[in-house]
């Protein structure tokens, strides 16, 4: 689950009306209540015009040394505030277009940030943030990728805690073909990090086609070993930055890009198995990774366990008593 706004710097300082970083904390720690994955949305977006008001002075040269001071104390505050009901952290948004920041205060800052944020909240991931990587259909040498890709590499090679690579994914009337995605994700698979599509949406007017691409996309981003997820962003057309892109429209009723979703999520990628054990009491079967409910029936009586499948496999040992 993710905040659009009320995390980012100005919903937390009110400028966006009062009482929002208190409604989106109330809001992750619902969601981890109900055993959803939480993502903090974000700590710097690098540009005067994603500051607060009253700080946006600070953003310039004669200013560096306060402007610094305030960014990491805004990080802090952030991370303590919303500790621990966020399981992973943005630090940095839209860099390629916002580098009044980095332009003030050098590029050894991206990395000053995210050790700040490490210090914090030592045991959260955390992921840069951009636009234009896999939505935009680039080929392999136009300037954004690369960019990402060198910004990337910099971090690691200073040591940053760099736990993970956002992508945002709004796709308009280009719709990036599903090889081309998978290339891409091949292509930042190379640095070892999780990967998330971080704001998936589809523009496209004809409902068919948001379904279609809604499938292909999540089919790809599913296949490959470098994801984490798809955050959608946004899903009711009631509250959807672009309504007709919504998954659910007005009246709650599920639009054809939903059933794909589900036809996936809960269909195609969901195991249920039933068996029997042998002779010597086992059962195995092979099933998606993910959080699972087991069932063991004999001589009248049943035992339920919940167990977690990660790639390394799972053995649950389940005891009838006599």
């Amino acid at each position: 689950m993710i905040i659009e706004n009320s995390m980012k710097w100005q919903g937390m300082a009110g400028e966006w009306g009062a009482g929002r970083k208190e409604t989106a904390r109330q809001a992750m720690a619902w969601a981890k209540e109900h055993g959803l994955v939480t993502h903090g949305h974000v700590l710097v977006w690098p540009s005067a015009r994603f500051t607060p008001r009253p700080l946006q002075h600070l953003v310039s040269k004669a200013n560096a040394t306060k402007l610094a001071e305030t960014v990491k104390e805004h990080i802090l505050e952030a991370t303590r505030y919303y500790d621990p009901v966020v399981d992973e952290w943005q630090v940095v948004n839209e860099l390629y277009g916002n580098q009044e920041f980095t332009d003030i205060l050098g590029p050894k800052a991206l990395g000053d940030w995210f050790r700040t944020a490490h210090a914090s909240v030592p045991d959260v991931p955390l992921y840069i943030n951009d636009y234009g990587i896999v939505s935009a259909n680039y080929n392999d040498q136009a300037p954004h990728p690369l960019a990402y890709e060198k910004t990337i590499e910099g971090l690691l090679a200073e040591g940053a805690p760099l736990g993970g690579i956002g992508m945002q994914s709004h796709f308009g009337s280009a719709l990036t073909p599903p090889e081309r995605v998978y290339a891409i994700l091949e292509r930042f698979g190379r640095f070892g990090l999780p990967i998330q599509a971080t704001e998936f949406d589809v523009h496209a007017r004809d409902e068919p086609v948001q379904a279609d691409y809604t499938r292909d996309f999540l089919t790809v981003f599913f296949s490959h070993p470098a994801t984490r997820g798809v955050i959608f962003w946004g899903f009711w057309e009631g509250q959807h930055w672009v309504p007709h892109a919504a998954l659910v429209r007005k009246n709650w009723e599920y639009k054809p890009n939903m059933q794909a979703y589900r036809d996936l999520v809960f269909g195609q990628w969901w195991t249920d198995a039933t068996g029997r054990t042998g002779a010597d009491g086992a059962y195995a079967t092979r099933g998606f990774l993910g959080e699972y409910t087991v069932r063991v029936t004999h001589g009248g009586k049943t035992q339920t366990q919940s167990f977690s499948f990660d790639p390394k496999g799972a053995q649950v040992l389940i005891a009838l008593g006599q």
